[in-house]
């Protein structure tokens, strides 16, 4: 008997083990709702956000917003709160108010070029100069620029801010004639580099101008926006639906300032104007492989193909990009967005594909993070997640060799985003776009930064120029030129810095700027009292020569320092000044820019004469000191204002 008996026990003990092996491995790596989540109902969505959104809008100073969720191919669930309008007490209306989406339009601009090689009309990977009729693309890298590089953002342009906008419709240019004249310098090899270009998208939607000789916004309404039942959507204004724009608001001072709906010139990168229900139809086809109410708006092939990896600067880094999508995880499952920003209107969209689940929000406020707390609440509350207990603990106490010589990383690196070659990126000095990160080496041949929460995080090399945490789990990667010399970081798939040498640091630049102007300040009061002296006195003029000449130098500079902060901080409208003079420089800035050579041409006369007087043996010790101090502080500054692009008319 018990030779009949053990191997029944033997067999239920191991079902038994298994069975809780099974459920130890489940509960350790399940990426699943949690029992205690609620289920996501019409009823129970509406009241949750009711409770939240109402409270932020009060929170953060937002006039207005709507939201809209779709699952499972139809709207779910939309809502409009708030004003679209404060003067005229308009609300939000999800099927009524128009409203520009800002960047989250790249996805569009991408989807229709989707659609046109769908049509074999475009190879994505082919130089786009053999699509440009109009204007080409100057060689540069030996590498060209395709249209995968444009859905990508990584054709290496400069950014531009100056002109990109008009006041007014009439005003604003046609889009191939704006690309010819305003295309921004190339700056790094194509294919290489993420840096986030407004007018590379725009780049790419004049493709299908070139392509197929329509305009852009008609092309996109009959190919897009028809077939999904998008009717009032465009990306110009339609007179029939003018009074449905809503009115953008900025919170400053204590009150809401109202931002005038303006006109972009590079309008397919962010002016199209939709309603919350109509861009919902847009969600659904992408979640739905393409398909909208029965009709294939782009075959499947190619939504997964925009949803797919087109670009990340390295596999182990968090974050991708496909064609127009950001790409990114939760749960384990993917998630794709696009968010969108301009005074007057900030935009979300988020879609879940496995999940079958989009979100999309979008309010007439700025400076407020109420959109994505709005969605990472959603998905916390009926999503919830728990992440699987990883096999790795950190902080690693057992590190692996590693190579302590990494000297040539450390410094200081800048966000890739501003414009190099304006006078535009003066607001980098001025704190009000950009931001630098430093990389410094602890005792133990580490490389040390800071991460979000200003926690110094060590980072070991395990990869040539791929650099793993060993206290949590993060990696950063360098790119270095054919030389080896370091050029850019990359802290995530789609984030780059640019190497900043010591002397171009904000820091350092900020301190240049102080000393020089303390000089010239000084100089410039030293020559006031000796000229009130020599008054009350009624003495004779005692300065030398080249005294004189020093002093009209240090007005010239100073008279310009105090215009130019006045023209920035007074004369210019703050809301404009946000998107870093949209509608071209003022008349005066003209004026302004006069000076520099006025001040270089009196440097050059100061180096002269002083040359002069050393020939001629009349100049004393101390005023050579002097003179040569001054000198040096000349150069300087003038070395200063070409790096802040403030010689000549770069504009």
């Amino acid at each position: 008997m018990k030779n009949k008996i053990l191997p029944l026990n033997f067999f239920k003990q191991l079902i038994l083990i298994g069975f809780i092996f099974l459920s130890i491995i489940n509960s350790a790596y399940s990426q699943t709702k949690t029992a205690s989540a609620p289920s996501l109902t019409k009823d129970n969505i509406e009241t949750f956000l009711d409770s939240i959104i109402t409270d932020l809008m009060k929170e953060q100073n937002v006039p207005g917003c709507g939201i809209a969720i779709v699952k499972d191919s139809s709207i779910f669930f939309s809502k409009g709160y708030g004003y679209a309008d404060l003067e005229n007490k308009k609300p939000f209306d999800p099927d009524k108010t128009l409203f520009r989406t800002a960047s989250v339009c790249k996805v569009v601009v991408a989807t229709v070029l989707m659609q046109l090689k769908e049509k074999n009309l475009i190879d994505l990977n082919e130089d786009v100069n053999k699509y440009l009729k109009k204007f080409k693309i100057k060689d540069k890298f030996g590498k060209p620029i395709t249209a995968a590089n444009l859905l990508t953002h990584t054709p290496g342009f400069d950014d531009f801010y100056i002109g990109k906008s008009s006041r007014s419709e009439k005003d604003a240019m046609p889009l191939g004639e704006f690309l010819k004249k305003h295309l921004p310098e190339r700056i790094v090899p194509p294919g290489e580099v993420f840096i986030y270009s407004n007018l590379g998208m725009a780049l790419a939607a004049f493709l299908v101008e070139e392509i197929t000789g329509k305009d852009f916004e008609q092309y996109a309404i009959e190919n897009l926006f028809l077939p999904l039942d998008m009717n009032k959507s465009s990306f110009r204004v339609k007179d029939k639906y003018r009074d449905d724009i809503y009115k953008g608001y900025v919170y400053l001072n204590g009150k809401q300032n109202e931002f005038s709906f303006d006109f972009i010139n590079d309008y397919p990168a962010g002016q199209m104007l939709t309603t919350i229900n109509e861009f919902s139809n847009f969600m659904i086809m992408h979640l739905n492989e393409g398909l909208f109410n029965g009709k294939q708006i782009l075959d499947s092939l190619y939504v997964d193909e925009m949803q797919s990896v087109r670009f990340i600067h390295h596999p182990k880094l968090h974050s991708a990009f496909g064609y127009g999508f950001q790409i990114d995880e939760y749960q384990g499952k993917k998630m794709l967005s696009h968010g969108g920003g301009y005074p007057g209107i900030l935009t979300l969209l988020r879609l879940y594909p496995q999940l079958n689940l989009g979100v999309f929000i979008a309010m007439n406020g700025y400076n407020s993070s109420l959109n994505a707390i709005v969605l990472d609440e959603i998905m916390n509350r009926y999503f919830p997640y728990t992440a699987p207990q990883s096999l790795v603990k950190y902080p690693l106490t057992e590190l692996p060799f590693y190579d302590k010589d990494v000297d040539k990383f450390v410094g200081s690196y800048r966000f890739t985003r501003y414009s190099h070659n304006e006078i535009a990126n003066i607001g980098l000095l001025l704190g009000m776009l950009g931001t630098e990160l430093t990389i410094w080496k602890n005792d133990e041949g580490m490389l040390m930064m800071y991460d979000l929460n200003n926690k110094a995080r060590r980072l070991i090399q395990v990869e040539p120029l791929l650099f793993q945490s060993i206290d949590d789990d993060y990696c950063i990667k360098f790119r270095e030129d054919e030389n080896g010399n370091i050029t850019h970081l990359f802290t995530d798939g789609v984030t780059s810095l640019e190497r900043t040498p010591l002397v171009y640091t904000i820091n350092f630049q900020r301190t240049v700027f102080a000393i020089v102007t303390i000089v010239f300040v000084l100089i410039s009061l030293s020559g006031l009292v000796k000229s009130i002296i020599r008054k009350l006195k009624k003495s004779k003029n005692n300065k030398s020569n080249m005294f004189k000449l020093a002093e009209k130098s240090s007005n010239i500079y100073l008279i310009y320092v105090l215009l130019f902060g006045l023209a920035m901080n007074v004369f210019l409208n703050p809301l404009e000044q946000m998107v870093g003079f949209p509608y071209g420089m003022p008349w005066y800035f003209y004026l302004f820019q006069l000076m520099p050579f006025v001040f270089i041409a009196l440097t050059v006369l100061f180096v002269i004469k002083f040359f002069a007087e050393i020939k001629n043996k009349t100049t004393l010790k101390f005023s050579i000191y002097f003179n040569v101090l001054f000198m040096i502080v000349c150069f300087t500054t003038i070395w200063f204002m070409n790096t802040w692009n403030l010689i000549g008319f770069k504009f």
